[in-house]
């Protein structure tokens, strides 16, 4: 995969809607992914897809934008991407370190203030806390936290926890840049800085993202593809891709 980013490779994904289920799905990734044990391809009850055989390539420094209607598994996308969840069938390979923009409040602390948080995101990432001191004023700047910075994330409004954490996932360049609806984050004077952010990250990483928004598809994407129910239905060109969308 020299000059691919992110090959994904025949993937499907299996969610269940009860715990029962959930135990059985969980040992079956163990057979398959530890053992090598394979079982066979049927759903059980309570099982459904949320994606179904995906297959495609991103190539390296593309503008991959994600099309498809509510329900259609774009995020379970992302997040098979980013590595939070495991593919149920298939593989993804990725060459790159990821930087992922998704739900941006997960993995906060909420007794912890907003400057500890800050410190525990980059722990888990790896970084030393001389790493993060060369960034961490910088990053409370851009969230407009200057005042709150010491304040418990208990007491943030969704908005601010919001700001926070796309400060932070931005802070550092990745190779491969992930985002889901970011956009769509906080108020209209925040939306214009962090979009001015992302399009200065995106030009120089490879970028897939989630957006209902045509003109950031047509400002940034050079290639879509659209999912529905699951399944790759279309994977172009911008202009042909949003037609096709616009359709479903």
């Amino acid at each position: 995969m020299s000059e691919s980013a992110v090959e994904v490779r025949g993937v499907s994904k299996i969610f269940t809607k009860n715990y029962r289920s959930a135990r059985r799905q969980l040992m079956r990734l163990f057979m398959e992914n530890i053992i090598g044990c394979r079982e066979q391809e049927r759903l059980r009850k309570d099982e459904f897809f949320a994606l179904k055989d995906l297959s495609f390539a991103v190539e390296k420094n593309e503008k991959l934008a994600v099309l498809g209607p509510n329900g259609s598994g774009k995020s379970t996308l992302m997040k098979l991407i980013s590595g939070i969840y495991l593919p149920s069938r298939g593989e993804i390979c990725v060459e790159g370190n990821v930087g992922s923009i998704l739900e941006l409040s997960t993995g906060f602390k909420p007794e912890l203030t907003g400057r500890e948080n800050i410190y525990l995101k980059f722990a888990l990432m790896g970084k030393s806390k001389e790493e993060v001191e060369e960034i961490v004023d910088e990053i409370i700047a851009f969230a407009e936290l200057e005042e709150f910075i010491d304040t418990p994330l208990k007491f943030y409004s969704s908005g601010m926890k919001s700001r926070l954490g796309f400060a932070i996932v931005t802070a550092i360049d990745p190779d491969i840049l992930i985002l889901d609806e970011v956009f769509a984050a906080g108020d209209c004077k925040f939306r214009k800085k962090s979009e001015k952010r992302i399009k200065e990250l995106y030009e120089k990483t490879t970028t897939i993202l989630v957006t209902h928004s045509m003109k950031i598809v047509e400002d940034i994407a050079t290639r879509v593809i659209v999912l529905h129910k699951g399944r790759l239905v279309f994977d172009g060109p911008p202009k042909e891709g949003i037609a096709f969308y616009r359709k479903l």
